[in-house]
């Protein structure tokens, strides 16, 4: 979905072309450390900040339903302090359960619009901006869970709320997304994908230490708030650092060369928008145009391309598998076994290390294996049309 030039079809030759087009180059050599060096930092970072929360959270989510269903029943102990005999009834565990599949089904929703805005505006003021804008509504999230803590009854609940909206469009996903199009921008479609796969792997490894960091610490001090802190805190660091280190990617030549592609493209399209609910339709699915991606281009022998199709098909269904199995496994421990936050932390860090030895080592050695078998038959002419 990231922002790129329209695929004509003469560059869509064969199987092997890319699927995404070369906008490499354009970073100044020279610099003391790669762009994809500077990128790690800060997608191990966000992965971070955007997990070690996450154990406390189902926590705090848990008892601030607790405390609502107590007070309508007129249950709440005097002081406020809810013991778990108190929360363990079928309410509030079919309330809990609930709510957490609306936050679950509210992630990949926010993230899909998320990924479209970010797309549509990074590829008119660029890569950085966008990033920044990011760990800032992140950060801004993190801040309201910390000021709802401090409230009580259904203000606290609106507060959450407000909170988790803003973690939803600023999550992992939506963090994975900007990583992602920053290291297309700046690799070549040879390197793309084992580079890819370790980055991820990277941000997958700090993902798997705050599970069970996260979970201790909640549990160590009773405090739900100080794992906040601690995010907030790396958040403020990591704007300082992408402010002051990380480049453009995607700089203002090869943002003006597909604003003219646009632009020809909607003069184009222009007869097509004589009346204004047309203009106003047009103009609500700019932030969707990276959607157009999905529709099959032709090859140079007029069949067309499904590749992008597949990929896109493949991606929604073990995406529901990856989202829907873990959250399946936490609401079973959280909710029958009373898993506390460090208990919970393990489960999910032993997760996410399977994770990062498939993206760090499994798969780029897998395709440096298979490359030379998959070429056989493909590259071989190419090389040597290359010779002559």
């Amino acid at each position: 979905m990231a922002s790129i030039q329209d695929l004509s079809p003469t560059k869509l030759s064969s199987e092997r072309a890319p699927l995404l087009p070369e906008w490499q180059g354009a970073l100044s050599s020279g610099r003391p450390f790669a762009p994809l060096t500077l990128l790690i930092p800060l997608a191990v970072a966000t992965r971070l900040t955007s997990t070690l929360p996450t154990t406390t959270l189902l926590g705090v989510i848990q008892s601030v339903i607790c405390r609502l269903w107590l007070t309508s029943n007129g249950n709440l102990p005097p002081g406020g302090e809810m013991s778990k005999e108190l929360c363990a009834v079928p309410e509030v565990e079919k309330t809990y359960a609930a709510v957490i599949s609306a936050i679950l089904i509210g992630d990949g929703l926010g993230a899909m619009v998320a990924c479209s805005v970010i797309s549509y505006i990074s590829s008119r003021l660029g890569r950085k901006p966008v990033i920044l804008g990011t760990v800032a509504v992140s950060f801004l999230g993190y801040s309201l869970m910390v000021c709802s803590q401090y409230l009580s009854g259904w203000l606290e609940a609106s507060i959450l709320i407000a909170s988790l909206l803003l973690q939803m469009v600023s999550g992992t996903m939506t963090m994975t997304f900007i990583a992602n199009i920053y290291t297309v921008d700046v690799s070549s479609a040879e390197d793309r994908t084992p580079i890819l796969s370790a980055i991820n792997g990277w941000a997958t490894l700090g993902q798997a230490v705050s599970f069970a960091i996260g979970g201790i610490i909640t549990t160590k001090t009773d405090d739900p708030l100080i794992v906040y802190y601690i995010s907030i805190f790396v958040l403020g660091v990591i704007f300082v650092y992408v402010l002051a280190f990380l480049p453009e990617s995607f700089s203002e030549e090869k943002r003006d060369e597909l604003r003219r592609q646009r632009l020809a493209q909607q003069n184009v399209e222009a007869s097509a928008r004589q009346n204004l609910l047309s203009r106003l339709i047009s103009t609500i699915a700019i932030a969707f145009e990276p959607l157009k991606l999905l529709v099959p281009t032709r090859n140079t022998d007029g069949r067309r391309n499904w590749r992008v199709v597949y990929c896109a098909i493949h991606i929604i269904i073990a995406m529901i598998a990856d989202s829907y199995a873990p959250a399946a496994l936490l609401l079973l421990y959280t909710t029958k076994y009373s898993y506390n936050p460090a208990q919970t932390g393990i489960v999910l860090t032993i997760l996410s290390l399977s994770a990062v030895f498939s993206l760090t080592y499994m798969i780029p050695s897998l395709i440096r294996v298979l490359r030379p078998i998959y070429c056989q038959e493909d590259c071989s002419p190419r090389r040597s049309t290359g010779l002559q």
